[in-house]
């Protein structure tokens, strides 16, 4: 289960990067496409890409997208008090990726955690 939301994280977060390479500022006026955060996007869809289609191990990508869960919820919470995030994103993040960033996060860590409990319980 892990490893096919790996890919489509990786998928739809490598297009977000990749639509934003090529433009400036706001995508449709919806989400931010600062250079920082549209290389953060390629790294983050590498990562997810690799462990959806290569390793394709079930722990590797729990482990993927508790990490990128993590980081999106911090850069969701982290809008809500600064939307450039301390300067690091010029045009700012708006309501939108605010939202999107905390519920694609969420969805990721509860996907991770969910795992976890069903290994865990497993083992016991």
């Amino acid at each position: 289960m892990n490893v096919q939301l790996s890919r489509i994280y990786g998928v739809l977060i490598g297009a977000l990067a990749i639509v934003g390479l090529f433009v400036s500022g706001h995508l449709f006026q919806l989400m931010n496409t600062d250079i920082v955060i549209d290389v953060l996007r390629v790294v983050l869809a590498a990562y997810l890409i690799y462990v959806g289609f290569v390793t394709r191990s079930e722990r590797t990508a729990t482990t993927a997208l508790a990490v990128v869960g993590a980081l999106y919820i911090v850069m969701g919470l982290s809008g809500l008090f600064n939307s450039t995030l301390g300067g690091l994103l010029p045009s700012g993040l708006t309501g939108f990726d605010i939202a999107f960033h905390l519920v694609t996060g969420i969805i990721a860590v509860g996907a991770a955690m969910r795992h976890a409990d069903s290994a865990h319980m497993s083992h016991a």
